[in-house]
């Protein structure tokens, strides 16, 4: 995990770079005070070394690190298309059934494999997978769980899992905002505001939820 702390005070700027505990930690500092005094006569200190401890992420081999292949394997949560996906997301949320709903959503260990291809920015690219998968996840199934307090059980049928913002990335494609409609008992349609991304594995075929929303 990397942490950029910038500390402003009157007189100086403190830029730390802090690497979490199971890497290591280099800080750098840079003062307004520490410029040259033209009356000074002690010749400037030499600089500090600053020293780089490697975490676990760089001594992977960065070829490996940035791969982009997805593989040809199925999603393991997959299903055959948005409609299928729909129909058991739907199936879930009138079972009440958070557990059944979480399977049809992509794991730890594979958002991981996939992470080189998800990540569209540099900034995320730089991040450890299984960071980004805690902070996903915690969002993603507290989102899933609101939505499920305020739809789940009751009666519906699926109209439609559409596709309304299509993303490419290597190997897979994302579905931002998808419109999961259904139709209630009276017979009226509307929006279940349950689904937020969609992953799709090109070379399979196979879709799974990336992240629920609420």
């Amino acid at each position: 995990m990397v942490r950029m702390v910038i500390v402003r005070t009157s007189s100086a700027v403190l830029l730390s770079c802090v690497v979490g505990c199971s890497g290591g930690s280099s800080v750098v500092s840079t003062s307004a005070d520490q410029q040259p005094n033209s009356h000074d006569t002690k010749p400037a200190p030499e600089p500090a070394a600053v020293h780089e401890v490697p975490g676990p992420a760089a001594a992977r081999d960065s070829s490996t690190a940035q791969s982009t292949d997805v593989g040809a394997e199925p999603l393991v949560a997959g299903k055959r298309s948005l409609q299928e996906l729909g129909e058991a997301v739907v199936a879930a949320v009138q079972a009440k059934d958070a557990d059944a709903l979480r399977a049809l959503a992509v794991g730890q260990t594979e958002y991981e494999r996939l992470f080189p291809a998800l990540a569209s920015h540099a900034n995320m690219r730089s991040l450890d997978p299984g960071l980004a998968w805690r902070m996903q996840d915690a969002e993603s199934d507290g989102d899933m769980r609101s939505a499920l307090s305020q739809h789940g059980g009751k009666p519906m049928t699926l109209v439609s899992l559409t596709s309304t913002t299509q993303e490419p990335r290597p190997g897979l494609v994302i579905h931002r905002d998808p419109q999961l409609a259904v139709r209630g008992e009276d017979g009226t349609e509307r929006e279940l505001e349950i689904v937020g991304v969609v992953v799709e594995h090109v070379a399979s075929g196979t879709f799974a939820v990336l992240v629920f929303e609420s």
